[in-house]
């Protein structure tokens, strides 16, 4: 029997039923009749937590000094060392990789990024509301042997959030490579729901970073992308969980919270929860986690009829302002025709603290594009002309998809879709600030399905 994660009660739900389970995917693309018919014996890897082998280790953000970016070995593989990309940093006396960092709105995080790479780079703090120069965008990125320093103060809501290169034109193969951290904010309505349900970072609240890869001969990450490769996206052989192939978790009969970051450079997933004893669906399931119910513990938790409260963004009057999701004929990915270039500036300006409403609208003949904006936070208020598996599972009337109701930084507009989302441009940096809005698709935003906007003070 297959059970999927509609709303995030029901998410939080999942495992507190007997038996085993596995996690599943279906990416909109690649059939994966060979994938799903692994039996559940070849789930022999222990999942990655946060702080085992170092990676994903939990650091407070306020407290995190420095990050070195650089090359390492690390056995992505089981006992296959590959060179590596990693975020590294030393937290009492030991080398943490990839650190999931925590914070609380008002914290204030400083921190030197140190490149050691051969590339330039920069690091953006996806999904935070920052100034331009601390977003991360490429006009700041560094060369080899340089740093940068960040200076920031958290303000956004509680969310899983994460952290990412995003220079010009490579960044699709730096986060390939490994560059990518997971930033928790918590709240009080965080702090509440975690002492309701007895959950614990990297115990029973556990990150799930799922990303595909491909592998050389010799087990090496490999990254060489063929023309098609570029315009569709780089879509891997194995699916990895937290750098693990074909991982296991042993749970005990209670409630966990999975924080599921897609960190993959082009594939989309349909995450959801298939009973082993039921076995998977048919040949378009990729396996990607077994959970074994191992222990049944003196568990009385009950789930909070309320999560969370949302902040309300009401629509602007007037017209939407109007993206068009298309391409040029010649193998390119564009916004309203645009591609990126530092020599075009910022095509779009809006005013600060304008509120205004975007209409999203994909070409028919196109492919999911993944829209990400900077800066700011956005509300979902309607799709229109989705595909009959996207209006399948709509919940209500205006087309609304259940993980359209939350404060997004980004929305996958599916081919001839159209959606409408709600912006409130108000923030307390001085000056004119510039941002990017672009496909998160890495390999578009690499090749220019990217525009830069300007909010003028």
């Amino acid at each position: 029997m297959v059970t999927t994660f509609t709303t995030r009660r029901r998410f939080l739900a999942a495992l507190a039923g007997a038996g085993s389970a596995a996690l599943g995917g279906s990416p909109w693309r690649r059939a994966a009749a060979s994938a799903a018919a692994d039996s559940a014996a070849q789930f022999t890897n222990r999942l990655r937590l946060p702080g085992s082998s170092g990676l994903y280790a939990v650091v407070l953000a306020k407290d995190l000094g420095q990050l070195m970016v650089g090359e390492m070995q690390f056995e992505v593989l089981p006992k296959v060392p590959s060179p590596f990309w990693a975020y590294a940093a030393e937290v009492a006396g030991s080398r943490v990789l990839n650190p999931t960092l925590l914070a609380r709105p008002g914290d204030r995080v400083r921190l030197r990024m140190v490149n050691r790479l051969k590339q330039p780079t920069i690091i953006h703090w996806h999904g935070l509301t920052n100034d331009e120069r601390n977003d991360g965008i490429g006009q700041y990125q560094v060369g080899p042997g340089r740093s940068f320093d960040y200076d920031f103060t958290v303000r956004d809501r509680a969310a899983s959030y994460w952290y990412h290169p995003h220079p010009h034109d490579v960044a699709g193969e730096q986060a390939y490579r490994g560059l990518a951290g997971l930033l928790i904010v918590r709240d009080d309505d965080e702090a509440r729901l975690a002492r309701a349900l007895d959950l614990a970072v990297g115990d029973t609240d556990i990150p799930l970073v799922i990303q595909d890869r491909s592998f050389s001969f010799e087990g090496k990450l490999e990254y060489k992308l063929t023309r098609d490769q570029m315009f569709m996206g780089f879509l891997g052989e194995e699916i990895l969980v937290n750098l693990t192939p074909r991982p296991y978790l042993d749970a005990a009969r209670r409630v966990y919270r999975f924080r599921i970051l897609n960190g993959s450079n082009a594939r989309s997933y349909d995450p959801h929860a298939a009973h082993a004893a039921g076995g998977l669906a048919d040949g378009s399931e990729i396996p990607l986690l077994q959970i074994n119910i191992r222990s049944s513990p003196d568990y009385k938790r009950e789930i909070p009829s309320q999560l969370s409260r949302l902040p309300r963004l009401a629509p602007a009057a007037g017209e939407p302002r109007r993206f068009t999701l298309g391409h040029d004929g010649k193998s390119n990915w564009t916004i309203n025709g645009w591609r990126f270039s530092t020599a075009h500036g910022t095509p779009v300006t809006v005013q600060r603290g304008a509120r205004e409403t975007w209409l999203l609208q994909n070409n028919r003949a196109s492919m999911p594009h993944p829209m990400h904006i900077h800066g700011f936070q956005f509300r979902v208020l309607e799709r229109r002309n989705s595909p009959d598996q996207i209006r399948a599972v709509a919940t209500r009337s205006n087309g609304l998809m259940p993980q359209d109701f939350g404060m997004l930084d980004t929305v996958l507009v599916w081919p001839g879709e159209s959606v409408r989302i709600a912006l409130d441009f108000s923030h307390p940096f001085s000056g004119d600030q510039t941002y990017m809005f672009h496909c998160h698709n890495l390999e578009h935003e690499d090749t220019g399905m990217m525009i830069g906007y300007k909010v003028r003070a």
